[in-house]
């Protein structure tokens, strides 16, 4: 009961609550026990880890390369977070959307083809990115409080950028995946029909 009681203080803290409820969501793969549990931690090994892990590297390259051959003029990686992010949600929003509107019949077919992923983690394979980029978006106003040329602020700003690419490949991958079942589903579908025809 202490630890259901920490984690639902957790998803009620501001901000960042309905973020980590996501990333949790995210890492079960869409299981119900999300809301009174954390994944175990092979999932947020394969599933949650990584993004941050490339981000951090990255991040880390990119700092390396500036000590070495300086600052590049005009490189401002905030900059292009609060230019690009505000479209990206839109798409993001907009592929969240088309969830509603999916057939019944067509998560069925999800979970009975060979496919990676289950109808009941698709909200969070968007969910997740989405919220991931509101929140790259949060952080990195507030790093406009600081001296856009401070070796921490602009490590942290590539790291954020670099995030939320990760976060777009996601949706990208989900949006091919599912497009990937459309596609067996409909030759499912026509092969039936032969059959019976013949």
């Amino acid at each position: 009961m202490e630890k259901k009681s920490l984690l639902k203080k957790l998803y009620n803290f501001p901000l960042f609550g309905s973020y980590f409820k996501f990333l949790n969501g995210f890492a079960y793969r869409g299981d119900a026990k999300y809301l009174v549990s954390l994944a175990p931690w092979e999932n947020w090994k394969k599933r949650v880890i990584p993004s941050y892990l490339i981000s951090i590297v990255v991040a880390t390259l990119v700092m390396v390369f500036i000590s070495l051959n300086g600052r590049p003029e005009g490189f401002d990686p905030g900059d292009y977070i609060l230019g690009a992010i505000p479209d990206l949600l839109g798409f993001a929003i907009g592929v969240f959307a088309l969830i509603f509107v999916v057939p019944r019949a067509f998560m069925r077919e999800i979970d009975r083809l060979p496919i990676t992923i289950s109808s009941k983690e698709l909200p969070f394979n968007v969910a997740y990115p989405l919220m991931g980029l509101a929140m790259t978006l949060l952080l990195c106003f507030t790093t406009e409080l600081f001296d856009d040329k401070n070796v921490y602020t602009t490590w942290f700003e590539t790291f954020l950028f670099i995030y939320a690419f990760e976060m777009i490949r996601d949706l990208i991958s989900f949006i091919a995946t599912l497009t990937r079942a459309s596609i067996s589903i409909q030759n499912s579908t026509e092969t039936e029909k032969e059959g019976t025809n013949d």
